[in-house]
């Protein structure tokens, strides 16, 4: 049985995604979300097609890609619809 490198690509490459999803969500200043928000999509949409590539693929980490995309999008339309609301 081998050991787990944490310096492996493959585990650089899922904490390199989960990290900047993660900045992109808790981002604080609404001026820095956007570009927090194309930081990841970028690395997400790497990762996906490599994924994609890769036989014998790893359906949960495609599945928490698929689904982080998702969520980076709702909170992209939630900032569009929060510059278009009448404010009080």
């Amino acid at each position: 049985m081998s050991a787990r490198n944490p310096h492996s690509p493959r585990l650089s490459s899922v904490h390199s995604w989960h990290r900047l999803y993660r900045a992109a969500l808790f981002e604080t200043d609404p001026l820095k979300i956007p570009e927090r928000i194309l930081q990841a999509e970028k690395v997400l949409i790497r990762r996906a097609r490599k994924l994609f590539m890769t036989p014998g693929g790893r359906i949960e980490e495609q599945r928490a890609v698929d689904h982080a995309l998702y969520a980076l999008n709702a909170l992209r339309d939630s900032l569009k619809s929060n510059k278009t609301s009448p404010q009080p």
